[in-house]
């Protein structure tokens, strides 16, 4: 699965989840948060939703990950995070 695959399925995640949100709001540099407007439950149902499509673990229970690694609220660093650690 590419970087191109992930980000179609992240962005179908986030429009069945919130539907005022469209294909075109959802780019790769977009904040779940701050451009999406997500609350935290949002982005909870976001992150099981991504693990189970992913079959993965998502360390969103911080906002930011620990030793500076990057802010899985922002799509492209999701969508990094799934490539990197997709079986």
């Amino acid at each position: 699965m590419n970087k191109e695959e992930i980000l179609s399925i992240i962005q179908q995640i986030l429009i069945d989840q919130n539907p005022p949100l469209t294909k075109e709001m959802i780019t790769s540099e977009a904040s779940l948060t701050h451009d999406l407007s997500l609350d935290e439950n949002d982005v909870l149902e976001f992150n099981l939703e991504c693990e189970v499509r992913f079959d993965i673990k998502l360390p969103f229970e911080k906002t930011k990950l620990d030793d500076g690694e990057k802010d899985l609220t922002i799509i492209n660093n999701v969508v990094d995070y799934v490539f990197e650690h997709k079986s």
